[in-house]
């Protein structure tokens, strides 16, 4: 027991001289990067691994070391724990940097909200997500396809495990939006197409109203907006157009209305007439009938205020226009002497006819009225319901003109007794004369003594 004792000093003393040799042969403190990297011991450059002084100050060079462009190393911290750049080596255990390895990652997009680049440590999982659509500028959006690589290359969720530095696309297809502005009862809305992608138009050449009697007309198509569209037949209902830009277009559509037209023996006109325009309506003035019997006189137009056979209407509504006509029948007077009243008559119309009372004669014979044959008239003033064609025939009489021969028998006794008169005052005068002449030549004589 006590030799122990006694040991126990001595085997004290040999240690810490063993201990003083170890530490006089490697008096440093190891010193490392993973990986090795730069290291700063006391201010000076030195290169992982290596050692320094118990007591001195190690620092890493930089905390970020780069490889290339696309790899790096980002300090993260001592392997003790500690996470400044600087430590102090108050112990003899080994003293190592940590570092982590990054590669870069680069997403490309034609969508810049969608474009990024990050540093991204080796190894990790990198979860990526894009929406569907994208709306940039109005009427311009762009469409999810794919990604260029990843788990899902498909799916606008992704995920890629990075090893290396990697370019990472996501491919878009552009769009444009196509308005189309049009008239009820034809196809209107908006619509994407892809960029340069062939837009059919298509519209109705013709819509018409539920009774169809009035309708609007394709004209054309045309561009709406500060941005022009290029259709190429403008005219032609279906056409294209090229998906270049954002476009508004729109048909446009002539109003029109029915316009029907009836005239007797004549074919029936349906014509579509623009709205505001004039129709021209035509009828004959009279449809011929029986020649010399009887007649049809154009008297006006149904469904239009128009009262001559020739005429035009603005069309503003549908129109049904039907040309009226009255029946007419010929009335002939045959009269020897003259009349007044004979010509056409409307069906039911009275005539007034008129013949001369006494219309002359001979010296001491006159012609008089005697009446229409068939007809119930004394007087030479007829007139007459008209029902069809009719002939009216005035006959006249011989009758002796007392007046006229009394008048002449007269004037002869006045004729007779003036010259009567003037006889006897011719006598008288030739007597007295005689009588004169007789006591002119006896005053002219001589007297005897």
């Amino acid at each position: 027991m006590r030799r122990g004792l006694l040991l126990l000093p001595l085997f004290l003393l040999i240690s810490l001289l063993f201990t003083g040799a170890v530490h006089a042969e490697e008096p440093d403190v190891p010193v490392s990067t993973t990986p090795p990297l730069p290291l700063l011991i006391n201010g000076e450059r030195a290169q992982s691994p290596t050692r320094a002084p118990l007591g001195a100050l190690a620092c890493i060079d930089r905390p970020v070391e780069y490889v290339s462009e696309v790899e790096r190393y980002v300090f993260q911290g001592w392997e003790n724990g500690a996470k400044t750049e600087c430590v102090t080596l108050d112990s003899s255990s080994q003293y190592r940097a940590l570092y982590s390895q990054e590669v870069l990652l680069v997403v490309r997009s034609k969508v810049r909200a969608y474009e990024k680049s990050a540093w991204v440590s080796r190894g990790s999982l990198v979860r990526l997500a894009v929406p569907d659509l994208v709306e940039t500028d109005p009427g311009v959006r762009f469409r999810f396809d794919e990604w260029t690589g990843g788990e899902t290359p498909f799916s606008t969720q992704n995920a890629i495990a990075l090893f290396r530095p990697t370019v990472l696309e996501t491919k878009w297809t552009k769009e444009y939006q196509l308005s189309i502005e049009a008239p009820e009862g034809a196809p209107a809305g908006i619509s994407w197409y892809p960029e340069n992608q062939a837009v059919v138009l298509k519209a109705p050449s013709e819509l018409y109203t539920p009774d169809r009697r009035g309708r609007l007309r394709f004209l054309r198509w045309e561009s709406i907006g500060a941005r022009s569209a290029v259709i190429p037949d403008v005219q032609n209902p279906v056409t294209t157009l090229v998906a270049d830009a954002p476009h508004t277009v729109s048909p446009v559509y002539q109003r029109e209305y029915l316009v029907v037209s009836r005239v007797p023996q004549s074919p029936v006109k349906r014509l579509w007439i623009p709205e505001g325009e004039d129709f021209m309506a035509e009828a004959p003035s009279s449809i011929d009938g029986t020649p010399g019997e009887d007649r049809w006189r154009f008297t006006g137009w149904d469904g239009a205020d128009l009262q001559t056979p020739r005429g035009t209407v603005v069309v503003e509504r549908p129109l049904e226009l039907k040309a009226l006509y009255k029946r007419q029948f010929m009335v002939r007077v045959l009269a020897p002497y003259g009349s007044s009243g004979e010509g056409w008559y409307d069906e039911g119309a009275p005539a007034t006819i008129h013949v001369p009372q006494v219309p002359g004669g001979t010296l001491f014979f006159r012609r008089v009225f005697d009446g229409f044959p068939g007809l119930q008239a004394s007087s030479p003033d007829l007139e007459v319901n008209v029902t069809g064609p009719l002939i009216v025939t005035a006959l006249y009489r011989s009758s002796l003109d007392l007046v006229s021969l009394g008048a002449v028998i007269g004037a002869l006794l006045i004729a007779l007794a003036i010259y009567f008169f003037k006889e006897k005052m011719t006598s008288v005068v030739q007597g007295d004369t005689a009588k004169a002449r007789r006591a002119v030549f006896s005053s002219l004589r001589p007297r005897r003594p």
